[in-house]
């Protein structure tokens, strides 16, 4: 049996070792390099944006404002889970004819962070009372409750870009033709101050109504069967008071 040159297969070998190590590097410094012309690009997505008509931009906004009412209208609650794609495209994005009600959570039980549920909570509950409002006409539907969770939708890099140092993080994000957001989409101004406020439906409201000029009533009305229940009651009540008298 014929066996190859020794020196020669150690040669390959070695060849073979040094391509491997070339890859896992590369792949390294390809995993870790930032393009250098973010910045400029975004500018240049936001000057492109500015000279686009303003019949356009009118549209797009529009079209936007459409998905994110079909995504809030398709939950039992008017909140929007976002994934990494949302996030970019209608909170992040300029044009936005609409408010966003943005909130940062870790909502996993082995997290174990008890405020972040309460606000779910009570952006759930502040959401029903402005899915109701849309149903009667009362309220227009711009202000959208969208939550950007760690464990989910795979934005954990959110996280780090938009500078969340605590959770929950709960804040307003206005309106905007021309102008997109950085990779922090808030200001500090607009956001929720838990050192001073209860994290509670009613300031959670006032938050809201500050920022929108829009106050959204929560209280769940009561089912016809109870209201008739109630007008029942109500009105026995009254003849035997009569009876009495």
């Amino acid at each position: 049996r014929v066996h190859g040159d020794p020196s020669s297969m150690t040669t390959r070998r070695t060849a073979l070792v040094l391509m491997v190590v070339a890859v896992a590097m590369l792949a390294l410094v390809c995993a870790g390099a930032k393009p250098a012309v973010k910045k400029g690009a975004k500018q240049s997505a936001d000057a492109r944006l500015a000279q686009m008509p303003a019949a356009e931009r009118e549209a797009l906004a529009a079209e936007k404002l459409a998905i994110f009412q079909s995504f809030a209208q398709s939950s039992s609650d008017g909140v929007v889970i976002m994934n990494a794609t949302g996030y970019d495209a209608l909170i992040k994005r300029a044009p936005r004819n609409y408010h966003v009600m943005l909130a940062f959570t870790v909502l996993q039980k082995k997290r174990d962070c008890k405020p972040c549920t309460t606000l779910h909570e009570i952006m759930q509950e502040v959401g029903r009372g402005m899915l109701r409002g849309i149903k009667s006409g009362e309220y227009k539907h711009d202000i959208f409750f969208a939550v950007v969770d760690y464990d989910s939708g795979g934005v954990a890099d959110i996280f780090t870009r938009a500078d969340v140092k605590y959770t929950p993080l709960f804040a307003y994000i206005g309106p905007s033709m021309t102008t997109s957001l950085g990779d922090k989409p808030y200001r500090d101004d607009d956001v929720f101050d838990l050192t001073r406020y209860a994290l509670a439906t009613e300031s959670v409201v006032q938050f809201i109504t500050m920022r929108t000029g829009v106050e959204i009533d929560t209280a769940t009305p009561l089912p016809l069967l109870q209201i008739l229940l109630v007008t029942v009651l109500v009105v026995g009540a009254g003849y035997m008071l009569q009876d009495i008298i």
